[in-house]
């Protein structure tokens, strides 16, 4: 199995955070997250070229939590990157994936 990564999310502002960068003949497949927003807003994953999910709102430093997960809550397309979409505020917390074919 491959290995769990973990990435702080620490956004300055609203806009994209490539959690995950590209790798050559993988996807990067989203086990779990707990993230909050420094303003009212919303938060979307994508893969640079598609929206993994719909786009969901969130109020400022309320926590959105996803417990970690032995299914893919979303993954991306193979040699796509994974990231964090948010409007009106910055994201803050931690995303955990893994990286495989």
């Amino acid at each position: 199995m491959a290995q769990l990564k973990r990435t702080v999310v620490n956004q300055g502002g609203a806009g994209t955070l490539v959690i995950a960068a590209a790798s050559p003949g993988n996807k990067h497949k989203l086990l779990g997250f707990i993230l909050s927003l420094s303003s009212d807003g919303t938060f979307q994953f994508t893969d640079g070229t598609g929206i993994l999910m719909g786009a969901m709102k969130i109020k400022q430093d309320a926590n959105s939590v996803v417990a970690l997960s032995l299914s893919p809550i979303v993954e991306t397309a193979v040699n796509s990157p994974l990231n964090l979409v948010t409007t009106s505020g910055g994201g803050r917390g931690v995303a955990i994936f893994v990286t495989e074919p």
